[in-house]
């Protein structure tokens, strides 16, 4: 694949990641410009007749249906608002092709200024190196690509799980930085990176605030467990009614985020 075309794709698929998360967390508030900015100024046309002249045609139709779903949900963010987005991500499971696109786009080798495959072999008499040589580089190329994938696709894991989402019903206290009033609050669901909280009174976007979940106590009938009580630093990313999305400032400890979905 012609590297500057690749480039494009790849820039194409880390905002698009970018803009999931915002719709699923909050997070990355700029994320919905920074896309809407490059498809915006990215012709499909013109992007698919350039993956078709790099004889690229297995991925072209790929990219035409990513970005349309893209600037599908990009409208609905827009009309319906982030609930709407995040529900609609859910239904048409936009993480999961966003996965499948990007495994497909990894699997593509870049071509050289000559539109030749780095990593292919050449008939053509002015190239002809010994079997040997040839398959020590091919063999590199494919090692290298290999644990460039299995690298990218474990820190891809390892980031889908700190923003999994699980439903929970946790009571806390949310305290505003400049407030002395303390807020009775319910966490709606909950990932390692943020929460959705549910309260009577919410706090303004923008504002810095302490998520305070008290000591319980969970009485089984053979035995009881207690889990000590804790805070967050987090910061109010929206505010839609009786509830508001913060964003932690720090990552939630996986113990703390079972206690949560457990005890709630």
């Amino acid at each position: 694949m012609n590297c500057t075309v690749f480039d494009e794709l790849a820039t194409l698929v880390h905002l698009s990641e970018l803009f999931l998360d915002n719709v699923e967390t909050g997070a990355n508030p700029k994320a919905r410009a920074k896309l809407t900015r490059f498809l915006k100024n990215t012709s499909v046309v013109e992007l698919r007749m350039r993956l078709n002249d790099n004889g690229l045609n297995s991925i072209s139709g790929a990219t035409s249906k990513f970005m349309a779903q893209q600037k599908t949900l990009l409208k609905i963010r827009a009309i319906g608002g982030q609930f709407k987005a995040a529900e609609t991500a859910r239904k048409l499971r936009l993480r999961a092709k966003l996965d499948a696109y990007r495994r497909e786009l990894v699997a593509l080798p870049c071509l050289d200024g000559n539109g030749r495959s780095v990593a292919g072999t050449f008939t053509d008499e002015n190239y002809l190196v010994s079997s040997k040589i040839a398959s020590i580089g091919a063999i590199t190329v494919l090692l290298l690509g290999v644990a460039a994938f299995l690298i990218f696709d474990r820190i891809n894991k390892l980031n889908s799980r700190k923003k999994k989402r699980f439903v929970c019903n946790a009571s806390c206290l949310v305290h505003p930085a400049e407030q002395e009033e303390v807020i009775e609050a319910q966490i709606i669901d909950v990932s390692q990176l943020g929460a959705k909280v549910k309260s009577e009174v919410t706090c303004p976007v923008g504002a810095e605030v302490e998520v305070n979940v008290p000591e319980k106590t969970l009485v089984y009938p053979d035995h009881s467990v207690t889990y000590a009580g804790w805070s967050i630093p987090a910061r109010v990313l929206w505010r839609n009614g009786n509830y508001f999305g913060v964003e932690f400032k720090t990552l939630m400890e996986r113990a703390q985020l079972d206690q949560l979905v457990q005890a709630g």
